[in-house]
């Protein structure tokens, strides 16, 4: 990447993303590129890169709210799912026919829909668009697609491994609230609610359909409470699992041993548990989308909380980290999309809409990031980062991140 420097005492620098750069200062480095006048000068004093998000480029794709959006990863395509006809303004509400279109990633337009596929209550994508795993709503169960041409490649019952098994086609009793795809699309994990009290959380193999680890599973027995949602660690070896009541852990795919267990059960914390969950693309942060309206940052390595944004007004549906992780969005039911500092928790933007943001999803070259509503609007931004007005500029580098240190 080439930084030019002008002669001009006042000019424009617009950079390529480098979300990282707006995190800190670099005062101990010693610029690479000097001026005259600067040689003899102190150490420079970094003032902070301000975040610009474009005016976003919004399609009305979806009658009901959107699922799930991803990205390919080439950034070239965005793969969303959303309900065919509106039947409620909250999210929650299971949706009707599942709709899948493959968009362009700068445009929206559509390159491909698929067939109709059954009502679902939670849509996920492998990372290579090839494959999608729904929920339906007619049964509790996995069922695993095609993506390409929208066939059904294989529909598993999930049953607790301690339970008579089922006859076939029969449907299972357990209520399935949440799931996750690894990152290398062999595996998902899934958040299982049977009634009355049995809550627990198992991993299942993509290509043979058998669970991992044997019949292995944890169960709200380990920290009672109900587990709302999971994520797996990119590199797929272990998974988290969060609670309604703000129960937290972290888990090996194979053992179901939990690497570590974090905030048990607290009956004053009722209601303020986990909506959502994710791991940062470093596997060193963990984020939680809460039901309290905050958003809580964790240290993926032993469960610590580092700290709590208090940025939306109503329960935080949705979180996802920047590539690089030192961002993180989230998506509430006010409607906000709200980019925060992962290094200090500052809010680096904020952009409202009247309906519940439902889906986030940014782009493997984090050159976009796309927010899927409740009415079925997807907005497609792109954040960048600029420097404030300059009068001179030296170029550094300070591990290895591209910096501009104002002189």
């Amino acid at each position: 990447m080439n930084i030019k420097l002008w002669k001009s005492r006042r000019f424009a620098l617009a950079l390529p993303i480098c979300f990282a750069s707006a995190l800190g200062g670099c005062a101990t480095q010693q610029p690479l590129v000097q001026t005259a006048k600067s040689q003899a000068a102190q150490p420079v004093k970094v003032q902070p890169m301000r975040l610009v998000v474009q005016k976003p480029n919004v399609r009305q794709v979806y009658e009901g709210a959107v699922a799930a959006l991803t990205f390919s990863p080439d950034s070239k395509t965005l793969a969303s799912a959303g309900a065919n006809t509106k039947t409620s303004d909250n999210p929650r509400v299971p949706l009707a026919l599942l709709k899948v279109e493959m968009l362009n990633a700068s445009t929206l337009r559509t390159q491909k829909t698929l067939p109709l596929l059954p009502a679902a209550s939670s849509v996920a994508f492998t990372l290579d668009l090839q494959r999608v795993v729904i929920n339906p709503t007619l049964f509790d169960g996995l069922q695993l697609i095609d993506a390409t041409n929208g066939k059904s490649l294989w529909q598993q019952y999930t049953q607790h491994p301690d339970w008579p098994p089922l006859p076939d086609g029969a449907p299972g009793l357990e209520h399935c609230n949440n799931f996750s795809i690894s990152r290398q699309g062999d595996k998902v994990v899934t958040a299982m609610q049977a009634p009355p009290t049995v809550n627990y959380a198992q991993c299942w193999s993509i290509r043979s359909k058998e669970l991992q680890g044997g019949s292995g599973d944890i169960e709200d027995g380990e920290w009672g409470d109900i587990i709302t949602c999971v994520a797996f660690a990119p590199d797929g070896q272990s998974f988290v699992a969060g609670g309604l009541n703000t129960t937290l852990g972290r888990y090996d795919t194979k053992s179901y041993k939990p690497i570590w267990l974090q905030d048990k059960y607290d009956t004053s914390k009722e209601g303020r548990g986990f909506q959502t969950i994710t791991f940062s693309p470093d596997e060193k942060t963990i984020a939680t989308g809460n039901a309290d309206k905050s958003v809580s940052l964790w240290n993926a390595q032993n469960g610590q909380l580092l700290r709590t944004l208090k940025v939306h007004s109503k329960p935080v549906q949705v979180v996802v980290f920047s590539p690089d992780s030192t961002i993180l969005a989230s998506g509430s039911d006010d409607g906000a999309v709200v980019l925060s500092s992962t290094r200090n928790g500052a809010t680096l933007h904020v952009s409202s809409s009247r309906k519940a943001v439902t889906a986030l999803a940014f782009a493997p070259d984090g050159k976009h990031l796309a927010a899927g509503y409740a009415d079925g609007k997807i907005a497609l931004v792109a954040p960048s980062l600029v420097a404030p007005s300059l009068k001179r500029a030296s170029k550094v580098v300070c591990k290895g991140m591209l910096r501009i240190c104002v002189t």
